[in-house]
């Protein structure tokens, strides 16, 4: 549920197991905080799967396509608002092809399109996040190695700091 500002605080971390079928079961709490309007499961950044509240979900698609209305608006030639417009275009198919409005089932399983399994490259064990307003779904083996890439890079930051 949105907080008192109308935004959603999505918090709080599990680690489900996709079944045969593609489902896997959203932790209850996360599940109370979609209930109000239903939910979109979608490709996000990084081969993450993001969940997230139907009027969020459209509230970003809207604001995308009108950063990509002002940028072809800005433009001088015909042929650089083309690109702009199929900019916006490919966007829209790439994150609205396989989304899914479905929610859960009445056991709280959430069904993971085979489109959108393949896409976040989602086996068996996954990591699931609450991240503000949305909810990301990833494979545990990816999340583990995003994990160990970031740390290896923040660790090359410091040291170089501390070569300066």
């Amino acid at each position: 549920m949105p907080d008192g500002s109308g935004s959603y605080t999505l918090l709080g971390t599990a680690y489900p197991k996709l079944d045969a079928k593609g489902r896997f079961f959203l932790p209850a709490k996360m599940r109370s905080e979609l209930e109000e309007g239903g939910m979109v499961l979608s490709r996000g950044p990084e081969a993450c799967l993001i969940i997230e509240p139907a009027q969020v979900f459209w509230k970003r698609v809207n604001r995308q396509r009108e950063v990509a209305a002002e940028a072809a608006g800005a433009t001088v030639s015909r042929k650089d608002r083309y690109q702009e417009e199929r900019s916006q275009r490919m966007w829209e198919r790439g994150s609205m092809s396989e989304s899914s409005a479905e929610g859960w089932d009445d056991q709280g399983r959430v069904l993971v399109p085979a489109g959108l399994r393949k896409y976040a490259g989602l086996e068996r064990e996954l990591f699931v996040q609450g991240y503000g307003d949305r909810i990301e779904v990833w494979d545990l083996t990816a999340w583990n190695e995003l994990l160990a890439r970031l740390d290896a890079e923040a660790k090359a930051q410091q040291e170089g700091d501390l070569m300066a």
